[in-house]
């Protein structure tokens, strides 16, 4: 995405007055908050609707089990959880459970026919981290045409099977502008060192480094980032990292292959309708957040930080088919466009 071409003007050729800016920032504020609401109303629904007849699926499942529709070698999923801790400017932590699907994009399973357009392909994974071997994604399955994945990584090996680099894809809400970029998992010091490249919370300003890291998934998975080098801000990490998130998990090996809502009954009641458990826990861990005083910050707009990070220097792999450090899609429209 290309930065800016400078600020909007009015019908005389001038730049708009103040009152009109702010006119325009109000309403694109009240839609935000109509369309948030009426979505939160429609999830909800959905998930009422679809719950009762899930139970006696699930509950007929757990008592005589059938066969995975999903072959193991498509898809495996793993229990765990995911931890946030922040130390500055106020300490908060909470961790709740997730399970999510390592995706084999190379033979994906029918189910993810759906989602793939959100995402890379195979080949286009390999052509950004100059890899030729398989490549499979960490990703939260979409539910009820609802999708959650603040973050998503894809793990891209060579010919002789070793895991040679990743891609991070990062997304914010409920903006849901994304950018992504390549790093190497295993690195010293807390993992690849990247430039903070989105405004992904608008409970934490863009003054920061990620320490992104990761490793292959096999029986265990786990993934860490930490927010690192802030001006003002200092947690007791490795490299002041006043920010961490935390995903560790297992391979799940009663029902590796079954969907969230497709593996019995426990699985639906612990980890069911998992987008929406993840929307859940970010909107209400940022009204907390406010409540305990954490400074609210506006987008800064995805032109010009797309022009910043253009424009600084970086340690990270570049993308091996564009050159590019970093590359970003817009928010669908307005009023999320920033």
């Amino acid at each position: 995405m290309g930065s800016s071409g400078g600020g909007k003007r009015g019908s005389d050729g001038g730049m708009p007055s103040i009152e009109t800016v702010v006119s325009s920032d109000s309403a694109r504020l009240a839609a935000q908050a109509v369309l948030l609401f009426v979505g939160v109303l429609w999830h909800t629904a959905m998930v009422v609707a679809a719950l009762p007849l899930l139970l006696v699926q699930n509950a007929l499942l757990s008592i005589a089990p059938g066969k995975t529709r999903e072959p193991s070698s498509s898809v495996r999923f793993y229990k765990g959880k995911v931890t946030h801790t922040r130390h500055s400017p106020k300490e908060h932590s909470f961790t709740y459970a997730v399970r999510m699907a390592v995706v084999s994009l190379d033979r994906p399973p029918t189910w993810f026919a759906g989602q793939q357009r959100d995402h890379l392909t195979a080949d286009a994974a390999r052509a950004a981290t100059g890899t030729r071997g398989r490549v499979e994604l960490l990703t939260h399955p979409a539910c009820l045409g609802y999708v959650q994945n603040p973050i998503s990584v894809y793990y891209c090996h060579d010919e002789d099977g070793v895991l040679r680099a990743c891609i991070a894809e990062v997304t914010n809400t409920p903006w849901a502008e994304r950018t992504s970029f390549v790093f190497r998992p295993g690195q010293p010091g807390g993992g690849e060192r990247v430039r903070k490249a989105l405004h992904v919370s608008p409970l934490m300003d863009m003054d920061a480094k990620w320490r992104i890291d990761t490793a292959e998934p096999g029986e265990r998975l786990r993934l860490s980032v930490l927010c690192t080098e802030h001006p003002t801000l200092r947690g007791p990490t490795r490299g002041g990292g006043f920010f961490g998130a935390w995903l560790e998990g297992e391979l799940d090996r009663e029902r590796p292959a079954a969907r969230n809502e497709e593996a019995g009954l426990g699985t639906l009641l612990r980890y069911g309708f998992q987008p929406h458990r993840v929307a859940w826990w970010i909107y209400s861990q940022a009204v907390t957040l406010l409540w305990k005083g954490v400074p609210f910050y506006g987008p800064p707009g995805l032109g010009p930080l797309c022009s910043a990070c253009r424009g600084s220097a970086h340690g990270h792999p570049k993308r091996a088919d564009t050159q590019e450090f970093f590359w970003w899609a817009p928010a669908k429209g307005w009023p999320w466009q920033t």
